[in-house]
């Protein structure tokens, strides 16, 4: 089975890497290998030994990302290391495939994305490795400096062929979307920049389904937040301008949701506010407004969804 599912990925990520002599691979720094090299080394050791080992070995090609940025402590730190290599041999297979058929995929991806965005000249440094279980992919700051961080096991648990053309095009529009709107920790920002960049990858990907959206990830947002509509949308508005960590996690953390509602459903919120701006105006421009036109923008439209609601 997983021979099987490998397979399958690597012909679709080939298959998103065919537009033509444009497709010559994006520079991008690959330290997947490190894990795999790594993993074998140290197979036999017990546990305490292969973190220690992790940490010599890994952690310095890239320490920004592998310390623990505030997140967790260093013991929390290594129960990921471990919890991370002890996961490794039932994803190894697919996450050799996207090693393997990366470079010419996310080079197709972008000669794609450019093909709705032909002026784009948003680039962000690149990397490709293992996450420790923290990502597919996704724009990170890291020592002061905005990158784009893909990550293989990440890509190998969470992606099939139908959703990696919709994930690559979301990854790829929060870069564009970045040159010209600053993120903040207000929630009204992440409902903007996450809502704005599910709808662009359906927008790019016509008939895309909310799987291939991240929307049914870690389970259904819709059939959940839909009998509940005028209650999410309120939980939204009352914390518009909130900077806290527990309603960021809420809304938008694959750990969070609330007793109603699921993780992640700050998606679909956005998504759906996205989907209604959209009517009005081209993905082009709504991507590039700056925060002082955006936000007025997403007040409104969450002030006219709550009306059609029924009010707060």
């Amino acid at each position: 089975m997983r021979a099987a599912l490998a397979a399958a990925l690597a012909l679709a990520l080939g298959a998103c890497a065919t537009p033509g002599p444009t497709a010559t691979p994006p520079t991008y720094t690959d330290l997947s290998q490190a894990f795999v090299d790594f993993y074998d080394r140290t197979e036999g050791l017990d546990d305490a030994a292969r973190v220690v080992a992790f940490r010599r070995e890994v952690a310095p090609l890239y320490p920004g990302f592998y310390s623990t940025r505030g997140r967790r402590t260093e013991e929390q730190q290594d129960q990921v290391i471990l919890a991370n290599i002890e996961r490794f041999a039932e994803i190894r297979d697919k996450y050799v495939q996207v090693q393997r058929a990366f470079p010419s995929a996310y080079a197709g991806a972008i000669a794609h994305f450019r093909r709705s965005f032909p002026d784009s000249t948003a680039s962000l440094p690149t990397w490709l490795l293992h996450s420790l279980g923290e990502m597919d992919g996704g724009t990170r700051e890291i020592d002061g400096q905005s990158v784009l961080v893909f990550g293989a096991d990440g890509m190998a648990l969470y992606h099939t062929p139908q959703t990696l053309g919709p994930f690559f095009d979301h990854e790829l529009f929060h870069v564009e979307h970045g040159d010209h709107f600053t993120e903040c920790e207000e929630v009204w920002c992440a409902l903007w920049t996450e809502g704005l960049a599910t709808a662009a990858a359906e927008v790019l990907n016509p008939g895309a389904s909310h799987a291939a959206l991240m929307l049914t990830t870690p389970r259904p947002i819709a059939p959940e937040v839909d009998p509940h509509w005028r209650e999410a949308l309120c939980y939204v508005a009352a914390r518009m301008s909130s900077t806290s960590p527990d309603d960021y996690r809420a809304l938008f953390y694959g750990n969070g949701g609330t007793e109603t509602f699921p993780p992640r459903w700050g998606y679909y919120v956005g998504y759906r506010l996205a989907k209604r701006q959209l009517g009005d105006r081209e993905l082009v421009e709504l991507a590039h407004l700056g925060n002082a036109v955006a936000k007025p923008l997403v007040s409104q439209g969450l002030d006219e969804m709550i009306a059609e609601a029924g009010g707060c």
